[in-house]
């Protein structure tokens, strides 16, 4: 586990062996070899508001709150922000319009 401090607050990096582990957590990043049951294990973070992160294709859409991609050799990144508010997390407008968004915006997936 690897411990630093931003703006005076204390930040641990640790590689969590269980998903259980991350509702500990204010941010998880989920890393490709989850992709198996990435859906499942999201629902059950859900209520524990754990930002999840990740950068690969299709993780947004599949219910990550935050993705990198490539694009023309610059980083960017999507967000769903249905997934965000499921967890009771609130993204600022300015981070959402910097994003693309993707996955459904209510609980009916409707815009």
């Amino acid at each position: 586990m690897a411990s630093m401090s931003r703006a005076g607050r204390p930040l641990r990096v640790r590689r969590l062996t269980t998903w259980s582990e991350a509702r500990t957590c204010r941010a998880a990043f989920i890393g490709q070899r989850d992709g198996d049951r990435i859906e499942e294990e999201l629902r059950e973070l859900a209520p524990f508001s754990v930002l999840t992160l990740a950068d690969t294709p299709g993780y947004g859409e599949r219910g990550v709150m935050v993705n990198l991609y490539l694009e023309e050799e610059r980083v960017r990144f999507e967000i769903n922000l249905f997934a965000a508010r499921q967890a009771h997390l609130q993204l600022s407008s300015k981070l959402l319009s910097l994003a693309r968004l993707v996955g459904p915006t209510t609980s009916r997936g409707e815009p």
